[in-house]
Parts: structure tokens; sequence; C-alpha cells
């Protein structure tokens, strides 16, 4: 215990050498750090930042979880914090407090949202539009002490100060609704609770289960009185949030969501005697007579099926906030960053370095092969500015070692999209000699039609157009064809490539679901909406403050920290005033 507590003390013994030395710095700040006391330097060092107005001022509340009692941040607490600061410009992505611009941008966005989800209770009248906040819901795990899980959940505004690759100009209309990417994520994101492993961790009595989904009724409840009561602000006007969505990668989904129907539900080998039990909580692929891997079609068996039969085994708890009973499935929704930056595109893109490596244009050893590929990277990075964490190619990173299929061993989402530009570099320049490589020239065309649906979703901010949704769409849809074709080319000639994993459904969904709102109204909701990039920064801060805290008193000190934290930010973005 004393090691982890070491920062505190160690700050307040060198507060007191200091008035030592300068006792002039005794009338300054120093001396209330001096004063806290040695014994129990953490919990004195939080009092006197609550004293001196150092922490967001949100109280924890204690709930009750498998008969222990563990503190939240609410997030009506949160949303009395902004209001009373009068931040509530700041869930629009706004710089200055705009109260007609925030309703005028409020009332879009939800004119919009109508349009592509037109059975949304939200619309049954009884709430003010212009003056209601759309949510996100995020959950995640980060790394504790000694690498050990610790849950994080946060919401955040669905809109925001927007993402650095979009059009020139987007940002500045006045109706202009950003995503949520760019600012700190202290400032954006709102921090409800964290969780060591062991408290939710599965067992096979079920009670951790029951104690997480006891948190995430807490939540949902909380969540329910911002939008059926909202909360009154200093203006005496009443805002009121709402929550769209359950975002996080496909563990968390199943987790919260009590998913029986998952990627956990894949077939590992070519032959099983058990019967399918889908992959999917949207549709019934990988159900029987109905394969996720087509590629081909334009409309999939699986199509018809989607929010055909419920994917719960159990009736999640999250589901308490106001939502759209009629599609509850699509209430937990797939992710652009897992699914393609983290997930497929590193299998695809690994197996597309295998590829090139091995085709006519090189020559020697598989590893000089790789070789050459790497120094060919290394340039073109240097050239282009890039600095990814993947600095070279090896048989490791590129998951070849032994009989196995390419799958791509690196963990940063950047890096796919690193080595995804440099391959469409590649293969341009050295398109005409090609030849008949038919799996390399299949192979390039699929990272072309990939490169171009991400290009084009990232120049945009929250809303595309529905033309160029649809032609986005195309591109994804186009993709897959492509992939289909490499995967069987592949396998026709024996080579172990392009493996074909649950990851790429979700893709799959992600294109259907832009070329659907795209059909049927003026604008179709960007992907990156429901991504999470900003959220896997948001959830490393809280875990890092996890590893500097007694572990008897994890939650509650990293909640407390995280507020000193989150007040720092607040004031360096000018958003509170010291």
């Amino acid at each position: 215990m004393a090691r982890v507590e070491v920062p505190c003390a160690v700050a307040i013994r060198t507060a007191r050498s200091v008035i030592e030395e300068v006792p002039e710095a005794g009338s300054s700040s120093i001396r209330a750090i001096s004063q806290c006391n040695t014994r129990n330097p953490e919990r004195s060092v939080h009092n006197m930042t609550k004293k001196f107005n150092l922490r967001i001022p949100i109280p924890l509340t204690d709930v009750e979880l498998g008969g222990e009692k563990y503190p939240i941040l609410r997030v009506q607490d949160w949303a009395r914090f902004l209001l009373s600061m009068n931040l509530w410009h700041s869930l629009c992505g706004l710089d200055q407090p705009n109260d007609e611009r925030c309703c005028s941008i409020w009332g879009c966005f939800w004119e919009r949202y109508r349009a592509i989800h037109p059975r949304h209770p939200v619309f049954r009248g009884g709430i003010n539009l212009s003056r209601t906040c759309a949510l996100l819901l995020h959950g995640d795990e980060g790394r504790s002490l000694k690498k050990a899980p610790i849950l994080c959940v946060s919401t955040h505004s669905i809109l925001g100060y927007g993402i650095r690759t979009s059009k020139t100009g987007m940002k500045k209309d006045r109706l202009a609704m950003n995503l949520n990417y760019e600012q700190p994520t202290w400032t954006t994101r709102f921090l409800l609770s964290v969780l060591p492993h062991r408290v939710y961790a599965d067992d096979d009595d079920g009670e951790t289960l029951d104690t997480f989904q006891e948190l995430m009724g807490a939540l949902g409840d909380d969540l329910r009185v911002l939008s059926d009561e909202g909360i009154l602000g200093h203006n005496n006007q009443r805002y009121y949030f709402v929550v769209l969505s359950v975002m996080g990668d496909w563990p968390w989904l199943v987790k919260c969501g009590c998913l029986e129907r998952s990627f956990y539900n894949a077939a590992k080998r070519a032959h099983s005697g058990a019967a399918a039990r889908g992959i999917c909580h949207q549709c019934m692929a990988d159900t029987e007579g109905y394969p996720w891997e087509d590629w081909f079609s334009n409309h999939p068996r699986w199509m018809d099926t989607m929010n055909s039969q419920t994917p719960f085994y159990r009736r999640p708890e999250i589901l308490r906030v106001f939502h759209d009973e009629t599609a509850e499935p699509y209430f937990f929704s797939y992710d652009l960053f897992h699914g393609w930056h983290i997930g497929a595109g590193k299998s695809f893109l690994a197996s597309a370095v295998v590829t090139l490596a091995m085709s006519g244009l090189y020559s020697g050893s598989r590893e000089t092969r790789i070789q050459e590929l790497s120094d060919s990277y290394a340039a073109w990075c240097k050239a282009n500015r890039k600095c990814p964490t993947l600095k070279k190619f090896t048989l490791a990173n590129l998951g070849l070692t032994g009989n196995t299929f390419p799958t791509g061993t690196w963990s940063k989402g950047a890096t796919t999209t690193c080595i995804m530009k440099w391959f469409v570099d590649e293969c341009q320049k050295r398109y005409n000699e090609f030849g008949d490589d038919e799996l390399l020239i299949t192979t390039y065309r699929a990272a072309l039609e990939m490169n171009s649906f991400l290009s084009g979703v990232y120049s945009y901010e929250l809303w595309i157009p529905s033309r160029e949704a649809l032609q986005l769409a195309a591109h994804g849809f186009q993709f897959l064809r492509e992939f289909g074709k490499a995967a069987k080319l592949a396998f026709d000639s024996s080579r172990l490539l392009f493996i074909q994993v649950p990851n790429y459904h979700r893709l799959h969904h992600l294109f259907l679901l832009l070329r659907q709102q795209a059909s049927i109204a003026n604008y179709a909701m960007s992907p990156l909406a429901m991504s999470t990039q900003s959220d896997e920064d948001f959830i490393g801060r809280p875990s890092r403050i996890s590893r500097r805290v007694n572990p008897r008193t994890t939650v509650r000190r990293v909640l407390e920290r995280s507020l000193e934290a989150a007040h720092a930010k607040y004031v360096r973005a000018g958003r509170i005033v010291p």
C-alpha cells in the first residue's frame, strides 16, 4: 500500500521542504499541500483539492452491486454541472454560449435523425427537441495494476468539435453538426464508472454477471430520468438527454447486451457437429440456411432475417433507458474502428503484403521478399512523414509463424491506415508489372475500394449527403466482392491467405446501414459517429490512474483523480475560470 501512496506523500513532503527553504512560499497555495496529513496522503490531498475547487464539483453516488456499495458518477450530476457552468454549447461543438444557435443545431439534428429513425419514441411529443442532447454510451476494458482488466463506462454527446480530416469549411457552417473527435477527451467524455475485474469477471454461478447488470441497470435508471424529466437549466429552461446507442468493441456489446448470438459462436474448424448458433445479434447470419460469408449477392439471405428474432438470453438492464423498443438489437451498434482498423483490416492487409511479396515482382526467399517490402514501406513512411508504431515488416508481425493464415499482430488502428495507404501507392506505381497475376490484381482492387470508402467517410462530419453516401456504400460492397474473389482464388491455389473472420460481417452491416439510410433520406449518418477511436484514448486515462492508487480503494480514488484531471483540462480549454 505504501508504494502506491508515495506520489501524494512525496508531494506533501516536497511542499514542506520548499516552505522550509523559502519561507515566503508559505503564503502561497503550497502551504495548503504542506498541511496535508501524511498518514493518509491520498485522502488528505483529495480533501484539499475539493476545498480549493480543483476538481469537477460532481458528487460520488453509491450504488449497491453484488451486495457491496460502489461509487459512480451519475449522468444527472454531469448534466447539472454543464448547465450550471453554462457549458451547454460544448455539447454541440460550439466555442461560445449561443442559445439560439444551439437550439437550431439540435433541432436540425433531430429532424435529420427522424428521417432515418422515424419510430424512435423521442418523436412522440412531450420533449423539446431543440433542447435535447443525443448521447452515446461507451464501455471498454483498460489495464490496471499488474495488467489486470478494469472496466470503464462513459458517455458523450454525439456532436462535438469535428474530425481533423474532414473537408475544409465544413465545421464553420452555422448548423454544422460535427463529429466528437477533436478536443481533449477529458472535456468531451464523461466518466460514469470504473470497476476492477474481480467485481464483474465471468464465473460459473453467474453472480458477477448479475453484478455487472446491476451496474448497467443503475446507469439506465439514471439516464431514464434525463430523458423523461430532464434537467432545469440556469435560464429556467428544461434540457433533456437521450441515449441513441451503446457502442464499444464486440466483447463489451456481448456482455452489456446479454447477446446470445456473437462472434464467440463462429466455427473454429471446417467441420463441426454442433448446430450453428449465429454470429450476429442484428440478424440470423451463420444459423441454418443463412451463411454469413456471402460477398457476391446484392441481397444475402441473412438480410431478410434482420431484427426477426431476439438476440438476448436475458433482458439487458441497460434497456431501461429511453429507446426504440421495436428495434432493440440495433441499440447495440457495430463499430468501424474495431471492425476494420483493429479487426478485419489487420488480417486483410497482412495477406495483401504477403501476396505482393510472393508475386513475380520480387525474388528470393520469403524472408528476403518481406525485407524488400519492408524497406519500401519504411521509405514511403519517411517520404510521407508518417511515424507508425510498426516500423518494418517481419514474419512475426505479419502472423506468418507456422502453417497459418497471415493475421497481422499490430495493435494500433493507425498502423492499419498507414499500411493501407502504402499498399495502394505501391501497387499503383507497379501495376503495369502485375502481368496476369490475378490474385494480386484482385487484392489491389479490394484495397483500392476500401481505401476509397475510408477516405470518403473521413472527409465528412456527422452527416453525409445521400448521393455521396450511396457511392461510399458501393465502394464498401465492392470491397467485399473483391475480397471474396481473392479468398476464393487463394483457396483454389491452396494458399493460406485472406482468412474470413466475423469482422467482415460487421463491415457488411455498416455498408448496408449506410446504403439504407441514404436510400430513404437526404442524409445518412456517418459510421464514424459510433466509432470508438477517441473513446479508446479516453479509456486509457482512468486506466493509468488506477495503476497509481491503493487497490483496496481503486474505484473511489480513480473517480476522484479523474475529476481532478478533468478540471485541469477544463481550465486549460477556457471552459472553467479558476
